[in-house]
C-alpha cells in the first residue's frame, strides 16, 4: 500500500426522518383554501349523515331463564346457552333495526341482553317478543312437568284410599278381637298404614310444592330495564370530529401534491 495515498471518505446520505413543521404549515398556508374547503365538505357530508340517519335506542336487561328445583338442584327448561344461541340467531339482524344480542353474565346462569331499535319503546316491545318465545318453548316441557307431577298426585291418593278401606276393616276387626295377641297385631297394622299415609301425604304436600313459584319459575326479566333517553347511534360529536380530520387529511394530501408539484416546476 503506498504511504503517500490519501485515504477515501465515503458520504452516505440519510435521509431525516423528522416531520419538518415549518414545510407542514408553509403548504398549509399556501393551501389554506383547499384545506378548509375540502375539510368543510367533509364536514358538511357528516352533518347530512346525522340528519338523514335514524337514531337508535339502546336497551340492556337481564333475562332468568325458565327453572324447576327437584331434590335441591335447579333444572332449566331451556339452558342459558341454548337460550343465548336462540337469542343471537333468531333475534340478531345485520344492519337491520330491531335487533339483539346476548351474553352469560359472570359466574351466573343470567342472560345479559341488549336490544336496539328506532325506539326506546320498540325495543321494549322486541324484548319482550323474546320472552314470549322462550316462555312458548318452555310452556311444553312445563306441561309434560305438571303432568308427571300430577299423575304422581293422583297416584299416591289412590293408594291412601285404599288404605283407608283397609284401616276400616282393621277399626272393624279391632271391636270385634278378644285375643290380646292378635288385638296388639291389629294395632301394629294399622299404626304402619297411618305411616304409610301420611309418608303419602308429605309427598302429596312436596309435590304441590314444586308447582308454585318457589320451586317453579318461567323465563323473565330480573331487575330494571336500562334505558337512555339519548340514541346510542349515531354519536353526532363524534361524527363530526372523525369527518372533520378526515377531511383534514384528505385535504392536506391534495395541498402537498400540489405544493410539491410547484416546487418542483420552480426548479425545473
Amino acid at each position: 500500500m503506498d504511504n503517500n495515498s490519501k485515504p477515501i471518505i465515503q458520504y452516505v446520505y440519510c435521509e431525516d426522518d423528522s416531520i419538518n413543521f415549518s414545510k407542514f404549515f408553509n403548504i398549509i398556508k399556501k393551501e389554506w383554501k383547499i384545506i378548509i374547503t375540502v375539510t368543510l365538505g367533509f364536514l358538511f357530508l357528516g352533518l347530512i349523515y346525522i340528519f338523514i340517519t335514524k337514531p337508535v335506542y339502546k336497551i340492556k336487561a337481564t333475562i332468568e331463564p325458565g327453572y324447576f328445583i327437584s331434590n335441591n338442584n335447579q333444572e332449566f327448561f331451556i339452558s342459558p346457552q341454548s337460550a343465548i344461541t336462540i337469542i343471537n340467531t333468531k333475534f340478531y339482524k345485520e344492519d337491520d333495526y330491531p335487533t339483539a344480542t346476548a351474553k352469560i353474565q359472570k359466574n351466573t346462569s343470567l342472560i345479559q341482553t341488549s336490544v336496539e331499535a328506532h325506539s326506546n319503546q320498540k325495543a321494549e316491545n322486541y324484548l319482550n317478543e323474546i320472552i314470549s318465545y322462550l316462555k312458548t318453548k318452555e310452556n311444553k316441557k312445563i306441561e309434560v312437568l305438571k303432568q308427571n307431577i300430577t299423575s304422581q298426585i293422583q297416584a299416591l291418593k289412590k293408594f291412601n284410599k285404599t288404605i283407608d278401606e283397609q284401616l276400616k276393616n282393621l277399626h272393624s276387626q279391632l271391636k270385634n278381637t278378644k285375643d290380646p295377641m292378635l288385638y296388639q297385631t291389629i294395632l301394629n297394622a294399622i299404626q304402619k298404614y297411618q305411616e304409610q299415609k301420611n309418608d303419602n301425604n308429605i309427598q302429596i304436600s312436596q309435590l304441590k310444592a314444586q308447582l308454585t313459584p318457589l320451586y317453579l319459575q318461567k323465563t323473565k326479566i330480573v331487575g330494571a330495564i336500562e334505558k337512555q333517553d339519548k340514541p346510542a347511534k349515531p354519536k353526532p360529536i363524534l361524527i363530526i370530529l372523525v369527518s372533520i380530520l378526515t377531511g383534514f387529511i384528505v385535504a392536506y394530501i391534495v395541498g402537498y401534491i400540489k405544493y410539491q408539484k410547484s416546487a418542483d416546476d420552480s426548479i425545473g
